[in-house]
């Protein structure tokens, strides 16, 4: 068996490299060399960043992570709806960038944390599409304008079903309050993220 140095990249017998930090030397000469090198400053860099990340994450509650699994779910509808028509008029929806701040994603449901079936649907991008400030901001989301074109858009079935909406405890079986947990909202903003990145990279 063989390892590579890390510095002048020679193969070693596994029982005569020099490990340090996961990482395979043939003596100190090379550890040294490669600690003054760009590479390994640039990988120190990283991991540094990646620590302060991760240690900021564990600072994260619960809120925190609800309003960045939102973000990311809004900011991918923004980018699949721009140049498209508004939820609930006929402006077109355009955007510099791809990911906002010319128009919303107007939630359907209402999203507010008084309203259980909004709560249950809030991450559900059936019920979210790009929507103008002025319907969605100043005319209160243009609920009934929204609702016809949604029916055009997902038909009448599926609107009802958004509208009758209950969410089922899967423990007590009967209707309750969806309560999300962290590594749920951690995977919905991952996914979204990538979801965002891919239909970036495929419409441009």
């Amino acid at each position: 068996m063989y390892k590579v140095c890390r510095n002048c990249r020679k193969r070693i017998a596994i029982d005569d490299a020099l490990v340090i930090n996961e990482y395979s030397f043939c003596d100190e000469d090379c550890v040294v060399a490669y600690s003054l090198s760009e590479k390994a400053r640039k990988e120190a860099k990283k991991r540094e960043r990646a620590d302060l990340r991760s240690r900021k994450e564990a600072l994260k509650n619960l809120s925190q992570w609800k309003k960045e699994a939102q973000k990311a779910v809004n900011a991918y509808v923004r980018c699949r709806d721009r140049y498209k028509t508004c939820a609930s008029c006929n402006k077109v929806l355009q955007t510099t960038d791809g990911l906002g701040g010319y128009f919303d994603a107007g939630h359907f449901i209402p999203r507010g944390s008084g309203n259980p079936r909004g709560n249950a649907l809030t991450f559900r991008t059936i019920q979210i599409w790009g929507q103008c400030k002025s319907c969605n901001d100043h005319k209160g989301g243009a609920y009934s304008e929204y609702r016809k074109k949604l029916i055009t858009r997902i038909g009448l079935e599926k609107v009802e079903y958004l509208e009758n909406y209950d969410y089922i405890d899967p423990l007590t079986k009967r209707p309750g309050v969806r309560k999300w947990t962290i590594p749920e909202l951690k995977r919905i903003k991952e996914l979204f993220n990538r979801k965002r990145r891919l239909y970036e990279r495929k419409f441009r």
